[in-house]
């Protein structure tokens, strides 16, 4: 199997096109493009977070420690996004206070009392 680039195939998995050589998976170029969805397709497994634990827990990923892993993960994304909002909000109020010269938010001059 030759993919888009020209470049030797890993595997012949791949489902590829006469014409173009590329692989007809999806948008990809490539089915090394999409290891996840790769994965998933060639053993049957649900797109979620739990079927990446499937070698671990085996069959349990349908029950509820798969949805344990779900809401872990969905728990896990939201407490990452909200930590990365807050250390960017600090970094924008302390370059702003630099440039303008007023005392930023965080500060302990800031804060009245």
């Amino acid at each position: 199997m030759v993919t888009q680039g020209g470049q030797q195939g890993r595997s012949t998995r791949c489902v590829t096109s006469s014409s173009t050589g590329a692989c007809t998976r999806g948008r990809y170029t490539s089915c090394w493009d999409c290891p996840w969805g790769t994965y998933a397709s060639e053993r049957g497994l649900p797109l979620r977070p739990a079927a990446g634990l499937y070698l671990l827990i085996g069959d349990r990923i349908y029950g509820s420690v798969g949805n344990l892993v779900v809401i872990l993960a969905v728990f896990g994304t939201l407490f990452g996004l909200a930590t990365s909002l807050g250390l960017g909000a600090q970094q924008v109020d302390a370059g702003l206070s630099e440039v303008f010269g007023h005392a930023d938010a965080w500060s302990p001059s800031a804060r009245p009392g």
